[in-house]
């Protein structure tokens, strides 16, 4: 229903779920829905992060919802991190919105980590440099901007043909040159942010 708020799952003494106490936001009331299956399908948790690209709505409601009701969670610890998040001010970053996810399919094209003076890091990490998984990426990043006390690196695809990255990639130039980047010639100011949540509840193949 829209503009509910599920906040609490109905236990009988069984343990079994019987329906759920929701807020009509509409309404400014609280409504009971008796149901005899009940799918939580709630997203992820990003938001509880400062960096996310997680839209604003992913707060973890229904992995909370399903522990106050008894259930097993597992595998919180695993949280996957995005390395190249857009890293602006003026929306789209750790104020207003979620952040916008810079593909690595730029990586993946050539692109380049560096620093302002565009000085390469990756290679200080892993042999496949760009192309590492994410998380030798993530870490390597957030290692950079530690020691070099800044909120982000950057990406360098400005070596790449124009035409050819205005072609593959119209929405991230399109997004970048809202925030006054121009991916042709700028670097792309990036940093990690949370992305995927790899844990939740605990369940069997039939739920």
């Amino acid at each position: 229903i829209e503009k509910t708020l599920a906040v609490e799952l109905l236990m009988d003494k069984s343990k079994k779920c019987r329906g759920l106490v929701a807020y009509n936001i509409l309404l400014d009331e609280y409504e009971t829905i008796y149901a005899s299956n009940i799918v939580l399908a709630t997203g992820g948790l990003g938001q509880v992060y400062k960096y996310t690209t997680n839209p604003k709505v992913a707060t973890g409601d229904g992995i909370a919802l399903a522990y106050r009701a008894g259930a097993k969670i597992q595998d919180m610890e695993f949280i996957q991190f995005h390395p190249t998040a857009l890293t602006v001010d003026g929306g789209l970053d750790d104020t207003e919105e979620n952040r916008f996810l810079i593909s690595e399919a730029l990586r993946g094209e050539g692109g380049r980590l560096c620093h302002k003076n565009r000085e390469k890091f990756m290679q200080k990490y892993d042999e496949k440099q760009e192309l590492a998984s994410r998380d030798i990426v993530t870490r390597a990043i957030f290692k950079e901007m530690k020691e070099q006390k800044t909120k982000n690196v950057y990406l360098d695809v400005s070596h790449i043909d124009s035409a050819k990255l205005l072609k593959r990639f119209p929405n991230i130039s399109n997004i970048c040159k809202l925030k006054g980047v121009d991916i042709t010639k700028d670097l792309i100011p990036v940093s990690p942010a949370s992305h995927y949540t790899m844990g939740g509840v605990k369940t069997k193949i039939d739920g």
